[in-house]
């Protein structure tokens, strides 16, 4: 979200993680990662709720989600 949101640059973001040290781990989440971005990465999750109690007016709660 943060390169969506241009807060950081896409290409800054790839140069990171390519010139990164091989012994070096990175994980990166959010939504809407750019298609340059995807095609160096070795792992990509998309995670997706199928249930969750906000549906029911849940809000968020201490230790769970916040």
């Amino acid at each position: 979200m943060a390169i969506k949101l241009g807060l950081l640059d896409t290409s800054d973001v790839v140069e990171a993680v390519n010139d990164r040290s091989i012994d070096v781990k990175v994980v990166l989440t959010g939504r809407c990662a750019p298609s340059e971005l995807l095609a160096v990465a070795d792992y990509i999750t998309e995670m997706k709720a199928l249930r969750h109690p906000y549906e029911k007016g849940t809000l968020s709660r201490e230790g769970v989600d916040r």
